[in-house]
């Protein structure tokens, strides 16, 4: 793959990036005054984070330095959940995981030299083209890196509404698309055939449903923005599993999030 069309696909996926974050200053508008008027009160609330939560501050300087790269997590090779998050994540893999995520990116250069095999799982052609790039120039073996694209939806799926968000996408790009095809490809599998299970892609709630048999006893599923409200469905599929979230900063994004990992009991 030639140097310039590798420049080019990085900027795909910066503009990409850059169109969220403008959408995002278009929500705030909408719900709560001005981006600016937001991020005053957003930097009230984050400094009594940190004071009720003294422990979190070591992550505000990483976090402040990467504000202006809206591809920090790749760049880093950093999974775009909180950095908590993240350093649970270090100490839970090792040599012997097998993992499996939806989402690719910053998350699969991090896992490739902690586990034994990791399966990922991606819906953005250009994205793709960008991570598997990387992946090549580290000789990666042990990832089985997959482009999977939204299909075209039709009326003859009612089986799907009692599949939490049906397999579709809040992401208005992808209206009448459904994810089908990209959730159900950790079906092949046996159960119980994985240490970790990572939710950080599309139509999360659906790849929620997916995974539960196809984790170990004893692993682990990690859903990121486990707050949002579309994903409270899904997340009842877990009732009885051991829960703990990790809440602050994010490489690379101006909010504070949510990243949710829980244990699939081992009776």
């Amino acid at each position: 793959m030639s140097s310039s069309y590798l420049d080019k696909s990085g900027r795909e996926a910066r503009a990409h990036t850059l169109r969220a974050v403008n959408s995002l200053k278009h929500v705030l508008r909408q719900v709560g005054g001005s981006p600016r008027n937001q991020y005053q009160k957003q930097k009230s609330e984050r400094l009594q984070f940190y004071r009720q939560n003294p422990k979190q501050a070591v992550y505000y300087r990483r976090w402040q330095q990467t504000l202006n790269n809206p591809l920090a997590s790749f760049e880093l090779e950093l999974p775009w959940i909180t950095y908590s998050a993240i350093d649970w994540l270090k100490r839970r893999v090792n040599k012997r995981s097998r993992v499996f995520e939806w989402g690719s990116g910053g998350s699969t250069l991090f896992l490739i030299s902690r586990v034994d095999q990791i399966t990922s799982v991606e819906h953005d052609p250009n994205w793709f083209k960008l991570v598997r790039s990387a992946l090549t120039k580290k000789h990666a073996s042990n990832c089985d890196y997959r482009l999977v694209v939204a299909q075209a939806s039709s009326k003859s799926m009612p089986n799907w509404k009692a599949i939490p968000e049906a397999y579709l996408s809040v992401d208005p790009s992808y209206k009448n698309m459904n994810f089908f095809d990209y959730c159900s490809q950790i079906d092949e599998y046996q159960e119980q055939s994985f240490d970790l299970v990572i939710i950080d892609g599309r139509a999360r709630g659906s790849c929620v449903y997916h995974a539960i048999n196809k984790l170990k006893k004893g692993g682990w599923l990690l859903l990121d923005n486990s707050d949002r409200e579309e994903y409270a469905s899904a997340i009842k599929l877990l009732d009885g599993w051991q829960r703990k979230d990790f809440y602050g900063p994010t490489p690379g994004h101006p909010n504070f999030a949510l990243t949710s990992v829980f244990k699939r009991p081992k009776d």
